[in-house]
């Protein structure tokens, strides 16, 4: 565990950049403020600084003239990187194993032969598009919510299983012929199977 010592820069900052906060993160989140720091073994002692012109330097000690101190502008130092790798490749496995493939089976069940090719490709542009719009909002939406971020993704993701579980059928055991009786009803009678 790292710990750090935040000191203010008051003479250096302008009256446009209040870069007096608290900690790294809030000093990185902050526009027009970078944090400098330089580390001594498990202390790590920094400062809340205004960015200079250049924003490879700042106004204060971390200017192009002090060696031993370093510049972060983007994101603040942490002890657990390694764990956040091994968190995405749990996720990644338990996904491709479980969730990846359950909507690409669904959709090669759901579909009676005539409207099989249609059904898919819908699906697949769909599947795409919120795909493209998960990634282009994810910046916007974390530089507004941090942490909360992939609450929303989560909330979402509860929402469509509440409703995919009250809307789809089950399909188990189910013929060709009798998914397209059972899938030609309106959507909100199809739900479970009695």
């Amino acid at each position: 565990q790292v710990s750090s010592t935040l000191g203010m820069q008051t003479n250096l900052q302008s009256s446009d950049t209040n870069c007096l906060v608290d900690t790294c993160t809030e000093c990185v989140d902050t526009e027009g403020c970078g944090f400098c720091y330089t580390g001594e073994g498990d202390l790590m002692i920094g400062f809340c600084e205004q960015i200079g012109k250049n924003s490879d330097f700042s106004l204060g000690l971390c200017n192009q003239t002090r060696p031993g101190y370093t510049w972060l502008t983007g994101q603040c130092p942490s002890d657990y990187g390694g764990l956040i790798i091994f968190a995405l490749c749990f996720y990644l496995l338990c996904f491709a194993s479980g969730m990846g493939p359950t909507p690409w089976t669904v959709n090669a069940e759901i579909y009676p032969l005539w409207c099989r090719s249609t059904g898919i490709s819908i699906a697949t542009f769909m599947n795409w598009t919120a795909n493209i719009i998960v990634s282009q909002t994810y910046l916007s939406i974390d530089s507004e919510l941090h942490q909360w971020t992939f609450m929303l993704y989560a909330g979402i993701s509860l929402v469509a299983i509440v409703i995919f579980y009250i809307v789809l059928p089950e399909t188990k055991g189910k013929t060709l012929e009798e998914m397209e009786t059972l899938f030609s009803r309106p959507v909100l009678k199809l739900g479970r199977s009695k």
